[in-house]
């Protein structure tokens, strides 16, 4: 199943989880560690595929407070022809100091394709944390991968926990 051929009700749809969500999430408390280590699950229309995952690791700037940067790595299997795909990233991450849970990011890093040649890639994205309880931070997030003539979107929810 291809989630992205039905993206005119996917994208309204997630805002609109994200809204009903927000409430919840700002009544909780927001314990701030410089360091966090999670993990990644989604969806993208990276040729036609749809199931992605990988890892993050996010560091908090602590004389640019709203700055922090990290890298990911995210793979994508039976991409094309049984091929796998790994992206792998430096990101650059801003929270709005009167949105703290909103989290903007950019990125820049290299496609790994398997039996294919490697392309540079570039992601801009946002996610909102819907939960944030102590050391954990869970955040659903869209972005656009972008490079080499095609983009993707990548749709999924982050799993943190800070340190």
């Amino acid at each position: 199943m291809n989630v992205f051929k039905k993206k005119s009700f996917a994208i309204p749809g997630l805002l609109l989880l994200s809204l009903i969500c927000a409430e919840p999430a700002l009544a909780q408390g927001a314990a701030s560690y410089p360091d966090s280590l999670g993990g990644f699950i989604g969806f993208t229309d990276r040729y036609n595929t749809d199931f992605t995952f990988g890892a993050e690791y996010e560091h908090q700037l602590q004389q640019a407070r709203p700055w922090s940067v990290g890298g990911l790595v995210e793979f994508t299997p039976n991409v094309r022809f049984g091929n796998d795909d790994t992206v792998a990233l430096a990101t650059a991450h801003y929270r709005p100091a009167s949105m703290s849970r909103l989290k903007l990011t950019g990125g820049a890093g290299i496609e790994f394709r398997e039996n294919a040649s490697d392309h540079a890639r570039f992601r801009i994205g946002a996610g909102y944390d819907i939960l944030k309880q102590g050391r954990i931070t869970v955040t659903p997030r869209v972005a656009i991968d972008f490079g080499e003539g095609n983009e993707n979107v990548v749709f999924g929810v982050s799993g943190h926990y800070g340190f």
